[in-house]
């Protein structure tokens, strides 16, 4: 069960790397760090909960909810 949570969170964070580039007026890189850390908590919380925390793509989708709804991050296209 360990594994498995490690397994997700090092996806979770490999995937933050690859994510969709996010854009803010009044914060910089280390405070998108900072949310994107909190965000995925929110998230892999949020699966748990919902009974699919193995889901990835649940995950993500709640992770950038909470980024744009939250905290106010904007996706760069």
């Amino acid at each position: 069960m360990k594994t498995e949570g490690m397994f997700i969170l090092l996806v979770l964070l490999i995937s933050a790397c690859a994510s969709t580039p996010y854009t803010h007026s009044t914060k910089g890189a280390k405070d998108l760090e900072r949310e994107i850390y909190e965000c995925e908590k929110i998230a892999m919380f949020k699966a748990e909960e919902a009974g699919s925390p193995d889901n990835p793509f649940m995950i993500a989708a709640e992770k950038d909810r909470c980024l744009q709804v939250k905290f106010g991050w904007t996706p760069v296209k």
